[in-house]
């Protein structure tokens, strides 16, 4: 199963969060339309992308569950337990703000 949660910016820019299957677990992937790229979170457990949400400035935050150990783009992060949830910023041009997470 895939899900996919689009939304539009201001400026008309596609933003899709959601997840897919990798070789190993499924992964989240986070990106704006063909001409922005995509950036796909993934770890040695499972990942989904939840929810989406984009702000005056561009930035996207993107929130879901992982197990395991993940890198969103600033390092790897250990959940501490069976699924933990996370929120993760990615400026304007796609690059990792910050991670939090929960669990």
């Amino acid at each position: 199963m895939l899900r996919t949660l689009v939304r539009l910016t201001a400026v008309c820019v596609l933003v899709v969060v959601g997840w897919g299957s990798s070789a190993s677990a499924w992964d989240t992937t986070a990106g704006k339309d063909t001409n922005y790229g995509s950036i796909t979170f993934g770890g040695t457990g499972t990942d989904f992308g939840r929810g989406v949400a984009v702000d005056g400035s561009g930035n996207v935050y993107t929130t879901g569950n992982f197990q395991d150990t993940v890198n969103f783009g600033g390092g790897n992060v250990t959940s501490a337990g069976s699924y933990d949830a996370f929120v993760t910023k990615l400026n304007a041009a796609g690059a990792h703000q910050w991670t939090t997470t929960f669990g």
